[in-house]
């Protein structure tokens, strides 16, 4: 390990030998910190890292992600209220019966 410190010195004509091989020592140090959590790839804990670093939080960012819901509170009831009223309409029927058209796929919880 020192002699691998002493080769630092020696390319590095700009930085003192205790920069250089702290530098060294703590790039050593990250890699090995790195590549210490057993299943994950390297890429994968320096993201983790990174995002604990930025965030302080580990806690993933899910309540900002996706389309929000055409189905609000109020068009659920509105639904169950139609669905009550007639309980052998299609998907069709009910979502052409709302505040507006809906599609199938949007009416099928």
């Amino acid at each position: 390990m020192e002699a691998h410190a002493a080769e630092c010195v020696h390319e590095s004509h700009t930085h003192s030998p205790s920069q250089a091989y702290s530098r060294a020592l703590r790039a050593r140090q990250e890699h090995a910190r790195d590549r210490a959590v057993a299943g994950f790839c390297v890429a994968a804990v320096r993201r983790v890292r990174q995002h604990f670093r930025e965030r302080r939080t580990l806690e993933s960012r899910t309540h900002r992600c996706g389309r929000k819901t055409l189905l609000t509170e109020e068009r659920k009831r509105r639904l169950l209220h139609l669905v009550s009223e007639q309980p052998d309409a299609t998907l069709a029927e009910l979502g052409a019966r709302m505040d507006r058209p809906f599609r199938t796929s949007t009416v099928d919880l």
